[in-house]
């Protein structure tokens, strides 16, 4: 399923192309509210990729080293 997912994940411009049942299952997986019209949900996913792609950046250039204990559960998928 995480894979499915993640092919999903790859382009943002497939976000415009998917129907809303695959919205509301990417925003649920996402930990994001799936409520609202369709171009909300595209939006709140686009945001939170931005931030995961920009977390990810930060913590590659900082290296793990830098995260306390905390800043690591975050980071963990299901921290």
């Amino acid at each position: 399923q995480i894979t499915n997912m993640a092919k999903l994940f790859r382009d943002e411009l497939t976000l415009d192309n998917i129907a809303r049942p695959q919205l509301v299952s990417m925003c649920t997986y996402m930990g994001l509210q799936p409520y609202g019209a369709d171009a909300f949900l595209r939006y709140q996913l686009r945001t939170r990729l931005r931030t995961l792609k920009e977390d990810d950046r930060r913590i590659l250039w900082e290296g793990l080293d830098s995260l306390n204990r905390q800043e690591l559960q975050e980071a963990w998928p299901g921290g």
